[in-house]
């Protein structure tokens, strides 16, 4: 069986009891060892989840949900991969649409974000994807590309080792809009053939690459058929236990 990364983004979802409660409902099921399972939960949770994971001896990754481009300074409510990685973050979601569009990220900080995770030795998970209007307009291709090289084009191959990258088709999130296994899966092929164009064709055999938009537990099957279809990032279907647990024992 495909090995996947299954990645839960609660957002601005769930308290530190509710975290707690919520992993306390994982510890009851016996996560398959084909199947990874990342958690990104609020700043607020991370210490908290990483304490408690380690306590239950679950093989379950921590992390966040973002971090900025620097590593320390005058910057209100903001934080450092550092004080990440110290609070026992494992991986950051790094350029997720929702920063890009409300937020204004550009793929040049979005580089600088890669760079702080890198230096800290967290997982970064690089989020890309087109808008309904740029595939309406055909350019999902040319997007996909600019974004991939220019949050990736001043670092090597050996620098990006433990990268991930998610595809969020920005269309088909919370839209009621549905991208099929089939298109998801071309989009993929886009982004591992800029990859191995950047990288070489080894280097990209070797970064999976997540689908992410409105992701639940009866599209699961259909996805990981797909040959470049690795796992899944999961927004709202990832908040309750059950709902959860279904989309990892797809």
């Amino acid at each position: 069986m495909k090995r996947a990364i299954i990645v839960a983004n609660w957002k601005m979802h769930k308290t530190q009891l509710e975290a707690k409660a919520f992993l306390e409902e994982m510890a009851k099921m016996d996560l398959p060892s084909t199947k990874e399972v990342w958690i990104a939960p609020s700043y607020t949770s991370i210490s908290v989840l990483e304490e408690m994971r380690k306590n239950l001896n679950l093989s379950i990754l921590i992390g966040a949900q973002n971090v900025n481009e620097h590593n320390l300074g005058a910057f209100t409510g903001e934080i450092s991969a550092a004080q990440l990685s110290d609070a026992g973050a494992k991986f950051v979601i790094i350029g997720h649409s929702e920063r890009r569009h409300i937020y204004l990220e550009s793929d040049a900080m979005i580089e600088k974000k890669i760079a702080q995770a890198l230096n800290e030795s967290m997982i970064p998970l690089l989020c890309v994807g087109e808008t309904e209007d740029q595939r309406a307009q055909g350019v999902t291709k040319k997007i996909l590309s600019f974004q991939i090289r220019g949050a990736l084009g001043s670092f090597s191959k050996e620098d990006l080792q433990s990268l991930v990258v998610a595809y969020e088709p920005v269309w088909a999130i919370g839209t009621g809009k549905i991208a099929t296994p089939e298109i998801a899966e071309e989009a993929h092929q886009m982004i591992k053939k800029d990859l191995a164009n950047m990288f070489g064709e080894e280097f990209t055999e070797t970064v999976p690459v997540l689908y992410g938009g409105s992701v639940k537990a009866e599209s699961m099957q259909n996805l990981m058929k797909q040959r470049n279809i690795n796992g899944v990032l999961v927004g709202g279907a990832s908040l309750a236990p059950d709902t959860f647990q279904k989309i990892i024992n797809y």
